[in-house]
């Protein structure tokens, strides 16, 4: 049965991004380049097991990516979560949601040393919106062009 408004999203930073990235697709691979926490570090195993090799975000990410960019965010689609511990979270929220049809994202964001924390806050906040938005299917409000982000 499906959760209504409801979307399950996750954060993480990539330091090799400049861009608010959201991930398209998670992989049911983990291989650890260096231990989580706990000190476990895997290689090549199934995040899942018995699972679908991919598992995608059924949120509707070009019309999100396109809202974003109207209103100035700096973001992207990326089709690589990596192999640590994002894509292995993702991977299991992708999975464990899909029953429920409850939409999952994972989202990139880049250091504060590549896009200001004000900037993040307003990427997110749109993000947020454009997802709201699309969860209730109600028209997206075009942004004035006065050069300033839109809410």
């Amino acid at each position: 049965e499906s959760q209504g408004d409801a979307v399950i999203l996750h954060l993480g930073v990539a330091s090799n991004r400049d861009a608010i990235s959201l991930e398209c697709r998670g992989v049911n691979e983990a291989t650890f380049r260096v231990p989580d926490e706990r000190g476990y570090q895997c290689c090549g195993e199934d995040v899942v097991a018995d699972s679908a090799p991919v598992m995608f975000c059924s949120l509707d990410l070009p019309k999100i990516l396109a809202e974003m960019h109207d209103r100035g965010v700096k973001c992207e689609m990326s089709t690589d979560a990596g192999r640590f511990l994002c894509n292995y979270v993702f991977f299991h929220s992708l999975h464990a949601a899909k029953p429920f049809d409850i939409p999952v994202l994972f989202v990139h964001v880049p250091p504060f040393k590549d896009m200001d924390h004000a900037a993040q806050v307003v990427g997110l906040l749109c993000l947020f919106m454009a997802i709201a938005r699309q969860l209730r299917d109600a028209p997206v409000s075009v942004p004035q062009r006065s050069g300033r982000l839109m809410g």
